[in-house]
């Protein structure tokens, strides 16, 4: 299996094991709204498998590519919680504790894994050129 798809592979998988946790644990404070917390964790999971497949892409290659896909999918983040946030604020509390809480658990075990994911590629990548 190549890289791109063996990072996207896992990275589903975690995505799928955040949303399972979501779901058992019911998502959001108290009053959240449902709906728009998985809203804000699919955006979250799509933005995390999307561009952490093209950072698998273009990792280890000379040039910006890696720097373009990195800060592709931070903006990409960062524009669906503005956006997201500004949508859910607009339908009152709920909506919006919802969208954050979604936020939160499709962001953080999907970056955790991206760390870890580039850490250990790098460690490899040294161990092959003899550092």
């Amino acid at each position: 299996m190549n890289r791109v798809a063996g990072y996207a592979t896992s990275a589903t998988a975690v995505a799928a094991a955040s949303a399972g946790i979501a779901w058992a644990s019911g998502v959001g404070p108290g009053g959240a709204e449902p709906a728009w917390a998985w809203l804000g964790w699919g955006a979250m999971a799509a933005i995390g498998v999307g561009a952490g497949a093209w950072l698998a892409a273009v990792f280890g290659r000379p040039g910006p590519a890696f720097l373009a896909a990195l800060s592709a999918g931070i903006l990409g983040r960062l524009l669906a919680t503005l956006a997201g946030s500004v949508a859910a604020a607009s339908r009152g509390r709920g909506a919006l504790m919802g969208y954050l809480a979604g936020i939160g658990v499709g962001f953080v075990p999907l970056q955790l894994f991206e760390i870890a994911y580039f850490i250990r590629a790098g460690r490899r990548a040294a161990r092959r050129a003899g550092a």
